[in-house]
């Protein structure tokens, strides 16, 4: 029997994706937030409380993009920006569909719901069986919001979480995965971890020799997620020494 779509995996982060994705693209359908009393009655009375220069800057993009002009209160007059964000996240969703049990590994990394200290310990493949035990759970047909809970319960045992995480998982992760795939969470993570590798100065050979495989550890952890954008060069050579090299020249 086939179980509700919505409790699979991409049908969990698509809409997820999409809210994080329109936020980025459409910032200014989310001014009304801050608005202060005096700038909500003017809304609601049709006038918008934002400066024409931003407004006419703000329009000009969105003309660009093929989306309508805010209205005169402001506010989108249609749905055509989440018509543009749904498609984005569905874009990013198809290039992410076979990285997920890599998404879901880095998730379930950052989160340790087991409090295996994986963080701590650096231990990136902590739990990389069982996001593909779950991943493949899926292909079987048993939906992620069962699978995940089921898998981690029969690898560390039901002592290992308490009511609230085991019951509020499924989503928590989805919600980490949601945010690397439309461009933050986990990537941005690995990339500020790249950064401060490069800016800690070793003072053994040991400890140079254990950073570059640490550094190289984190490159492939950007290949395991399908990352294209821009991060440092592959080969390990930190600060310090660059400014050693550059004062010696």
């Amino acid at each position: 029997m086939k179980h509700k779509t919505q409790y699979f995996l991409i049908d969990m982060l698509l809409p997820r994706v999409k809210q994080i994705t329109h936020g980025s693209i459409f910032p200014e359908e989310y001014d009304y937030i801050y608005d202060s009393i005096s700038d909500a009655k003017d809304r609601r009375r049709g006038v918008n409380p934002m400066s024409e220069e931003y407004t006419d800057k703000v329009n000009e993009r969105r003309r660009q993009l093929g989306i309508s002009p805010l209205g005169k209160n402001g506010e989108a007059i249609d749905g055509g920006s989440g018509e543009y964000a749904e498609k984005i996240a569905q874009e990013k969703l198809s290039k992410a569909k076979n990285s997920l049990a890599f998404y879901l590994s880095e998730a379930l990394y950052q989160l340790d719901p087991a409090n295996t200290c994986c963080k701590e310990n650096k231990c990136f493949d902590e739990y990389d069986r069982i996001a593909r035990s779950v991943i493949n759970a899926e292909i079987d047909g048993t939906p992620f919001s069962e699978a995940l809970p089921e898998i981690m319960i029969a690898s560390f045992g039901r002592d290992a979480f308490d009511h609230k995480t085991i019951n509020t998982l499924s989503e928590t992760v989805v919600k980490d995965i949601a945010v690397s795939i439309a461009g933050g969470g986990a990537i941005e993570r690995i990339l500020d971890e790249m950064e401060q590798t490069l800016h800690i100065e070793h003072q053994t050979i040991n400890g140079a020799r254990g950073a570059s495989i640490y550094y190289d550890m984190l490159h492939q952890r950007l290949d395991k997620l399908g990352f294209d954008g821009q991060r440092p060069d592959r080969t390990y050579n930190p600060v310090f020494s660059r400014d050693r090299k550059n004062k010696s020249d």
